[in-house]
């Protein structure tokens, strides 16, 4: 934590006033638009391909608890569950199982779709998997440094198991996914909106004095303060097509969502203050504190620690 920084308390209540919902969310979203875009490069798929398989391999796991076996059995997954969690119609989803399924990264059983072990244990997939939960590790440190009190849940994730600990990451990082995609209603979508968001403001991650200074749902970062982006960079970010990004970022602006700046786009302030954002953040929220909860029993069980970091 840096010096003379007053540790920071996470709460969810009411008064928004007293949330630093917008410190929490940062760092969320940039960790969900680093999923979004590996996988999809990883797997030699699109970006909707990608989700379906990673949706796939989160609901064919029982409900994960710390307590329970590090590895349960999978079950199948049926096509409607997929395609509702993956924000796809039926009949796409349907579509692109079968096309996934010739390519080996689903197998097909009477009663749904899983994913192959394979898919996860060797090779890139394995290398992913590995990144994911390195890539969790790494943001609850660095936003433990920055102040928030969450040094239990940290500490867990370094010294527990790492099955277990990447099954936390999965289920977690799904809730998430399945918030910004319902949010944007598609996964191209969210992925867009996710990288100009990131883009904006990404020198806050690094800074923490700023960080701090703009961590409340009342206080977004001002306009002036945002850093714009283009289609291009992007394009160059999500690995989407130039022509995509460039079609969805006219529709955003036409729409009054985005705001011209500096030569590029920005998420303005008054759209991050509008209810329907400031609700999309609170529901971010809650997979966070049940990780906190998750990760401190974890750590409970090694005896490395007692308590939890649930926020009050």
């Amino acid at each position: 934590m840096m010096a003379g920084a007053e540790p920071m308390r996470l709460t969810v209540g009411q008064d928004a006033g007293s949330d630093r919902l917008r410190f929490v969310a940062r760092f969320i979203n940039a960790l969900v638009l680093d999923r979004l875009t590996r996988w999809p490069a990883a797997l030699g798929v699109d970006a909707a391909d990608a989700l379906l398989v990673q949706m796939t391999r989160a609901l064919s796991l029982p409900a994960l608890r710390t307590t329970g076996p590090a590895a349960p059995q999978p079950i199948a997954v049926p096509l409607a569950a997929m395609a509702q969690a993956s924000g796809l119609s039926y009949e796409t989803a349907r579509r692109r199982a079968a096309r996934l399924r010739v390519a080996g990264l689903l197998q097909q059983r009477d009663d749904g779709f899983l994913v192959p072990p394979a898919v996860t244990l060797l090779g890139a997939g394995a290398a992913e998997v590995e990144k994911d939960r390195t890539a969790l590790l790494t943001m609850l440190v660095t936003m433990e440094a920055q102040g928030l009190r969450i040094a239990t849940a940290a500490r867990a994730a370094q010294e527990g198991d790492p099955a277990r600990v990447s099954r936390l990451d999965l289920d977690v990082t799904t809730r998430w996914i399945e918030e910004v995609v319902a949010f944007d209603d598609g996964v191209v979508p969210a992925m867009i909106r996710l990288a100009i968001a990131h883009a904006n403001t990404r020198h806050l991650l690094d800074d923490p004095a700023l960080s701090l200074r703009y961590a409340h749902q009342h206080r977004p970062l001002p306009d002036d303060a945002r850093r714009p982006t283009g289609p291009r960079a992007i394009a160059r970010d999500t690995r989407l097509p130039f022509e995509t990004v460039r079609r969805h970022v006219a529709a955003l602006l036409a729409a009054g969502t985005l705001s011209h700046a500096g030569g590029g786009v920005i998420l303005p302030a008054r759209e991050l203050m509008s209810e329907r954002h400031v609700e999309h953040q609170r529901r971010l929220i809650a997979p966070f504190r049940r990780l906190l909860d998750e990760l401190a029993a974890l750590g409970a069980e090694k005896g490395a620690t007692s308590g939890s970091d649930a926020p009050n």
